[in-house]
């Protein structure tokens, strides 16, 4: 595999598998990112690596060999980050798993969206906020705080206020799936959880996105919101950790 620069090329492969990819295309395009291709001008395969995950998509084994002779030759451990299934396996089949998330894959196809579900005043998370997003995030540590700052200030969001209160909230992560979600105990059973995701799928998709989510396979509340949402379930993606052995 050979780093390159060369984002129109990239961005032509991945448009033949336009849903399994959606998480490599954000990556590349919100995060600071390294592109990895076997062939600079037509690649078979793209392995991208940003922060403490590595995204990648091939169908071919010889470049599934190179992503691994390139970017898992060193000792140590490393995350992969919404890895399609088919893909995942092989990965799993090489490395020792020290940690795994399996996750569907939802999107919303442009006529699914239905924008009379929502009931309730949306706007953008406010900045100040930041703050009580993260209170409430499942996977909050010491970076959290910044990376939720970030997301309202780049990407869009949606929310509910009640009383001026924040109430119910969903973002976009830097590969462009929507999360965080998430409604306070005390305005559940209002149907604000619609609200946003449907408006913020709306303005996605004004924006010319492709609205998806990954869903851990272990969340037996989510799949039914994103069905109610217009959602549907393309298939599975796997985010897990690998140890490389010395």
């Amino acid at each position: 595999m050979i780093r390159t620069e060369n984002r129109s090329a990239v961005l032509a492969y991945l448009d033949q598998y336009p849903i399994v990819t959606l998480n490599i295309r954000g990556i590349i395009g919100n995060a600071a990112a390294e592109i990895f291709v076997d062939d600079a001008t037509a690649p078979r395969g793209v392995a991208v690596r940003a922060g403490d995950f590595i995204y990648c998509f091939t169908e071919q084994d010889d470049v599934l060999d190179d992503i691994c002779g390139t970017l898992l030759r060193k000792p140590g451990q490393y995350g992969l980050g919404g890895v399609w299934r088919p893909l995942a396996e092989k990965l799993r089949q090489r490395f020792a798993v020290h940690w795994d998330e399996p996750c569907a894959l939802y999107y919303l196809p442009p006529a699914n969206l239905r924008r009379e579900l929502i009931r309730h005043r949306t706007e953008p998370i406010r900045l100040e906020d930041a703050a009580v997003v993260d209170r409430y995030y499942t996977y909050r540590d010491s970076a959290s705080l910044q990376a939720i700052a970030e997301a309202i200030s780049r990407r869009p969001s949606a929310a509910v206020y009640a009383g001026g209160v924040l109430a119910s909230w969903v973002l976009v992560h830097d590969d462009n799936s929507l999360g965080i979600m998430y409604t306070r105990e005390e305005y559940r059973g209002r149907g604000y959880a619609v609200d946003t995701t449907v408006a913020l799928a709306e303005t996605l998709l004004a924006a010319g996105q492709i609205p998806f989510l990954h869903i851990r396979l272990d969340n037996r509340m989510s799949p039914g919101l994103a069905a109610k949402c217009g959602f549907v379930r393309y298939g599975f993606a796997d985010w897990f950790g690998i140890t490389v052995a010395e």
